[in-house]
């Protein structure tokens, strides 16, 4: 609640014997005004609370439809773990090569979804090392390569133009004879 002197409004002022009558009224007509600018402040605030506590929730609302969205994208990666993880009870009436079917049908759903949103890999081995785009796990000795990849550990992951995940990377470290 906003607290100010100017809230007591309803009285008018004090009028002393030597105020004429012009004097009072001017003085009276600024008091309505300033009443009014007052009043009509209070409410531009009050709106735009209102309006800043609508567009937040609006805000909420559409991220959780985004993740909805992307979640529901991925479910069918999650069944392709559900029937290869059941393809591997000793139970299951199956031999290698249907559960290499399903693995592969597996990775073909995720590379669809990793397509879908935009997210592309990257770190090959003899690539250049980047700091910005890999992660040195290991340095390996070398005597005639330096600054290259030698391994990948984990693959690199982007969105569009952002690093999702590094590159998990060892790395020739060129010897000093």
């Amino acid at each position: 609640m906003i607290t100010d002197d100017t809230q007591n409004t309803n009285t008018a002022p004090e009028v002393k014997e030597t105020e004429t009558l012009d004097e009072v009224s001017e003085l009276l007509k600024c008091t309505l005004e300033r009443d009014e600018y007052l009043a009509g402040w209070q409410r531009a605030k009050a709106d735009f609370v209102n309006f800043k506590k609508a567009s937040d929730q609006a805000r909420l609302a559409i991220l959780d439809d985004a993740v909805k969205i992307v979640i529901r994208d991925i479910l069918p990666i999650a069944d392709g773990f559900d029937q290869a993880l059941f393809l591997t009870k000793p139970d299951a009436e199956t031999n290698g090569d249907s559960l290499k079917i399903g693995i592969s049908n597996l990775q073909k759903a995720l590379n669809a979804f990793f397509e879908k949103y935009e997210i592309s890999t990257f770190g090959t081995v003899g690539d250049k090392f980047d700091p910005l785009l890999h992660n040195a796990v290991s340095l390996i000795d070398s005597e005639t390569k330096d600054d290259t990849i030698a391994e990948i550990h984990k693959r690199g992951y982007q969105c569009k133009n952002g690093i999702l995940r590094p590159a998990y990377v060892s790395v020739y470290n060129k010897k000093d004879n």
